[in-house]
């Protein structure tokens, strides 16, 4: 019994952690990602004491769902690097527009 609560205490934080990365955007990012960092560190410490205290055997009951909310997660995280850095790519692109309009308006005077 005890081992299932624990489970589903980490089933629990992986879904938390999801839900904080679909939530993040440029606005508010540090407060969700932050969030998101945190529980992925209780979920560490929660993995270290179940592999810790429990046989292999039985925690591998668990792991298929587990493994797809890790993996979940790890989408989430390089769809979140791809879009920030498409973001970055087109504020670059701003960028060096105006300085193009700059320069060309310092030639024509």
């Amino acid at each position: 019994m005890h081992l299932e609560y624990k489970i589903h205490n980490l089933k629990n934080l992986f879904n938390e952690v999801i839900a904080d990365l679909d939530r993040i955007t440029t606005d508010d990012f540090d407060e969700h990602f932050f969030r998101a960092k945190s529980n992925m560190i209780l979920i560490h410490k929660l993995r270290e004491e179940l592999t810790a205290g429990y046989q292999s055997s039985d925690l591998k009951k668990n792991d298929e769902e587990l493994l797809f909310l890790a993996k979940q997660i790890e989408n989430k995280y390089d769809n979140i690097v791809k879009k920030f850095g498409e973001e970055r790519n087109v504020l670059a692109d701003n960028l060096r527009s105006v300085s193009n309009k700059k320069k060309i308006a310092q030639y024509s005077r």
